[in-house]
């Protein structure tokens, strides 16, 4: 479990189970997705190379968009994670501030995505090569 303090208040964000951590996990890819524009059937297509400067185009609105958005997304993907935070949103919204949130969001990942974790017992020799 790990406490992170929003508007003020501290919350306890604790680890989610498989089960829920990889429904979370694939709200984050579906969410991310949607900004590239590319849907999965055209990924899996092939087709002309594009033109360099519509792609460059794309790409910075794709970048532009993300970025413009970001705040939003990682307020709604903190809230689905915590029952608790998000059972006291509307004060949050008023009182705390996109970068306590962003921080509180950042645990959840790290409980979600446990990447470091995962290294440390690579790096121990656990895994095999």
């Amino acid at each position: 479990m790990t406490t992170v303090t929003l508007g003020g208040r501290e919350y306890d964000i604790i680890a989610l189970s498989p089960n829920k951590a990889d429904i979370w996990r694939e709200k984050v890819r579906l969410t991310l997705a949607n900004f590239t524009g590319i849907t999965e059937d055209e990924k899996n297509t092939e087709s002309e190379k594009p033109d360099v400067t519509k792609a460059a185009s794309k790409m910075f609105d794709d970048i532009f968009n993300m970025a413009c958005k970001a705040p939003e997304i990682i307020r709604d993907l903190l809230f689905e994670y915590s029952p608790a935070v998000a059972a006291d949103k509307a004060r949050l919204m008023d009182e705390s501030n996109d970068e306590e949130l962003v921080e509180g969001f950042v645990v959840c990942a790290r409980k979600a995505f446990p990447f470091g974790k995962l290294l440390s017992l690579a790096r121990s020799g656990f895994a095999t090569t």
